[in-house]
């Protein structure tokens, strides 16, 4: 599979994920909690496409997370779209790095990386609401609505990394279960 068809088939993962969890309600039996489904494509992503790729791939994806959470309180926003830009890209790093160390991907890096990637993203834009807001307080809710998301994602990682590897050994003339770059 071509290099560029590959990105914009997962950028339009991206898109659906990010649509998904603006249509998707909270779940009640659990507090309230939200699902994140873009850590996943994201994750899967940043692994497959070359370095430059996917560091392209998380500023694209900084750039919508951000200007889909952006918060505006008194006509200014309470974290710049710089944050999100910087989180992605660093996150994107990470897992290219990661997936060298592995020497490929494979499926616990895919979900683990999901996982800390949801856990990371939420408590950072928890800490700068709270310093923005200048009431810095860590309660129950903190560690309910960042690592009860995170949790979920770590089930849901490795049955959408099987979706994603299916759908793209259709693609492949040869199959493993360490995908090469795309």
């Amino acid at each position: 599979m071509k290099t560029l068809s590959c990105f914009l088939l997962l950028f339009f993962l991206l898109l659906i994920s990010l649509m998904l969890e603006e249509v998707m309600p909270p779940l009640s039996f659990l507090g309230e909690a939200h699902l994140f489904l873009f850590p996943i494509v994201f994750s899967f992503t940043a692994l497959t496409l070359s370095f430059l790729e996917a560091l392209f791939f998380g500023i694209l994806t900084g750039c919508l997370v951000g200007l889909m959470v952006v918060h505006f309180q008194a006509g200014i926003a309470e974290i710049s779209l710089g944050w999100f830009i910087f989180f992605f890209l660093i996150w994107a790093f990470l897992l290219q790095l990661f997936r060298e160390f592995t020497h490929g991907i494979r499926w616990e890096l895919h979900t683990l990386a999901s996982g800390f990637c949801t856990m990371t993203f939420l408590a950072g834009e928890f800490f700068l609401l709270s310093f923005y807001r200048g009431d810095f307080f860590i309660n129950g809710s903190f560690f309910l609505f960042s690592f009860l998301p995170a949790a979920l994602v770590l089930i849901l990682a490795p049955l959408l990394y099987g979706l994603l590897e299916l759908l793209f050994s259709l693609f492949r003339k040869t199959s493993s279960h360490y995908p090469a770059p795309y």
